[in-house]
């Protein structure tokens, strides 16, 4: 991950800082469109949700169980053991061959 530490302003021209800050703004809104989308489906909607866009991933050649495995460790600590034992058992099935 990047270090903001040597950030500094003057690295970039004013269009530039425009362009970053119209980036956030528009990932912020992709973020509010998929909590929106998402925060109504139930476990196996979301579940069902998952494994279709892993499908769709896979077709396209862009899915990465590394980076699944990896994103589930990184929220480790924030989940009970019940919670990481579920998106464990299902990052696993979702990396297998059979869905």
């Amino acid at each position: 991950m990047k270090q903001l530490s040597n950030f500094n302003k003057s690295n970039f021209s004013e269009e530039k800082l425009k362009k970053i800050a119209g980036d956030v703004g528009d990932a912020e809104e992709r973020v509010q469109e998929a909590f929106e989308k998402y925060s109504k489906l139930d476990e196996d909607g979301l579940i069902n949700e998952l494994v279709k866009k892993v499908r769709t991933q896979r077709a396209e050649g862009t899915y990465d169980g590394e980076q699944m495995k990896s994103s589930v460790e990184f929220l480790r600590p924030h989940l009970s053991q019940t919670q990481y034992e579920k998106l464990h058992n299902l990052i696993t099935l979702l990396n297998s061959e059979d869905i």
